[in-house]
């Protein structure tokens, strides 16, 4: 009942959909990147999103608000993020459920730190990141390279931002049979995976066949953006938390025309029939994987919709367009247009607002030491009263994501083994 499977050209497995949309979902990158969810009857959720790494989310009431907590894990470390959703109003073009979850920053600081590092700093910093011996940063030399130096904080976070994608990318491709399969050498996208990028078939599928490094210029449109956050934050004055909250629930906040945004999961998408690209043909899918980079370039109008007891009030369309400014070796090719699930935009900009809510608490950490200036005296502000629910220990949630592993494994092991009966009982024919 609402089981889906999609097959890639070598016959490996795109995605699966078992017992439907609340059931377990399974979606493969190009890279070797499985996540898998899975809605429990206890309304939690649990993603896995490599062999180690994943979160359990679930629903909670503070305070008469609510907020929708992840515990995330990744090796032996553990954190939590919380989310507010959006009001019923807003909704996709189906007015069918409201929009994805808008992330909650964990660290405040006084305006006067924003407003440090926002501003040029007195002279350009020379900063060592610790990333050379990393082996996620090997593979993605040819794709990702941070600036020489720092002229305000901007700049740094927005190299921060990239890199710590890049980094729990990487961390995606490894194989859950613990194989150390993803290419640590020079070249930043020579695939694991046998995929013959550029080919285009009958699937409707097409790679790129090489990497398209990230423009300078894009990543100055993202410092841009950084720089802009960082001024509405600095601008706050008795309330720490007004620039965060100032339109938490207004859908301009994130879908803009010109708007960047960098993918943090694997998805596949649908070329756009308008892209200009003259290597493609119109309705073919592509990849796109963690650290590729897209701009929004349409939304589509939608009319009002009224819900029965509330408010009319705009709609947010289904899906949105996008040109891929870049991305890395079998994903969709630079300079094409694809469309792209609203919600997929929002997890973008949530996981977007994490990173550099923990890039602003490492510089914060790191002023003064490493190279990077330092700040005036500043002050974190009062953290939030704690949750009423306590999170799952980081060994609890090692548990729940390797029984959802062997749960997504038993499944893709059916599959094949329907997929090899049919294909003898052809051949026998």
């Amino acid at each position: 009942m609402g089981n889906f499977v999609s097959f890639r050209p070598d016959g490996k497995i795109i995605s699966m959909r078992i017992g439907g949309p609340e059931g377990l979902n399974i979606q493969h990158g190009v890279h070797g990147e499985r996540v898998v969810s899975a809605h429990r009857p206890d309304h939690i959720t649990l993603v896995s999103t490599g062999r180690h790494s994943g979160y359990i989310e679930k629903t909670l009431d503070q305070d008469g608000r609510t907020l929708v907590e992840r515990t995330y894990l990744s090796g032996s470390r553990s954190w939590t993020r919380t989310y507010s959703k959006l009001t019923a109003k807003y909704q996709n073009a189906q007015a069918t459920r409201p929009l994805a979850k808008i992330y909650r920053p964990r660290y405040r600081y006084a305006p006067s730190f924003y407003g440090w590092a926002s501003s040029g700093w007195r002279f350009p910093i020379n900063y060592q990141w610790k990333w050379a011996s990393k082996r996620w940063y090997a593979h993605y030399s040819l794709y990702f390279y941070p600036w020489p130096s720092y002229t305000d904080g901007s700049y740094w976070l927005t190299d921060y931002v990239l890199g710590q994608t890049l980094a729990d990318g990487y961390d995606m491709q490894q194989p859950d049979d613990g194989s150390n399969d993803a290419n640590a050498g020079g070249d930043a996208n020579a695939d694991h995976n046998s995929v013959d990028p550029g080919q285009q078939s009958d699937d409707e599928s097409v790679y790129a066949p090489i990497a398209t490094a990230i423009p300078s210029a894009v990543k100055q449109e993202i410092a841009a953006e950084v720089h802009r956050q960082l001024e509405a934050a600095s601008s706050a004055d008795a309330d720490p938390n007004a620039a965060q909250a100032a339109a938490p629930d207004d859908p301009a906040q994130f879908l803009q025309a010109g708007q960047i945004f960098i993918v943090s999961t694997p998805i596949y998408v649908r070329i756009n029939d308008q892209s200009n690209s003259s290597i493609l043909s119109s309705n073919r899918d592509c990849s796109l994987s963690p650290g590729d980079v897209l701009r929004l370039t349409r939304i589509p109008e939608t009319p009002p919709v009224v819900m029965s007891g509330t408010e009319s009030g705009p709609t947010i369309p289904f899906t949105v367009f996008l040109e891929v400014m870049a991305s890395q070796r079998a994903d969709c090719p630079a300079g094409v247009q694809v469309s792209v699930p609203t919600l997929a935009l929002q997890e973008m900009e949530n996981d977007f607002q994490a990173q550099l809510d923990d890039g602003l608490h490492a510089l914060y950490s790191q002023q003064g030491t490493n190279g990077l200036p330092a700040a005036p005296p500043i002050t974190v502000a009062p953290p939030p009263a704690a949750l009423a629910d306590p999170s799952p220990s980081a060994t609890e949630l090692v548990v729940e994501l390797q029984s959802l592993q062997l749960q997504a494994n038993h499944a893709e092991a059916n599959v094949a083994q329907m997929v090899s009966s049919s294909q003898t009982a052809v051949n026998q024919h």
